[in-house]
């Protein structure tokens, strides 16, 4: 029993932090403004190499009728390798907002991957967003 436990914290001692699993709750250690009038897709947190974007939290509100979805990607402004993080959110003059938060991660990026939005159409969208990086 005593060579497993030894076995088991010598394992855990060489684990690199970035391959073990974040504690729930996440808590946010950052946040930025969803500012936003141009369709297609916007960068809102620039990846890192080897590290995820998790997105905790958002309220989002829009000047008229559009639809949003957060992707990942990598290139400028999430051009290449783009992937769907969430479904299409429909966003209109009688349901103009949109608040989402947890205790855990809402979205996760793939590592290596920046975080953005992907407006339907050219309409003022603000909001701000909370995450962290590892």
């Amino acid at each position: 029993m005593n060579r497993f436990l030894l076995g088991l914290i010598g394992l855990l001692a060489i684990t690199p932090a970035e391959a073990q699993v974040p504690y729930w709750p996440l808590q946010a250690k950052a946040s930025g403004p969803i500012n936003t009038s141009s369709s297609g897709l916007a960068q809102v947190v620039a990846a890192i190499p080897s590290k995820r974007v998790y997105l905790v939290n958002y309220a989002i509100m829009s000047a008229g009728t559009t639809t949003f979805e957060w992707e990942a990607g990598t290139g400028t402004n999430c051009g290449t390798n783009t992937t769907a993080l969430s479904g299409l959110f429909a966003l209109t003059s009688t349901n103009p907002g949109l608040a989402i938060g947890s205790v855990g991660a809402q979205l996760i990026t793939p590592p290596g991957y920046a975080l953005c939005i992907n407006l339907g159409s050219a309409v003022s969208v603000q909001g701000h967003f909370a995450y962290d990086q590892f």
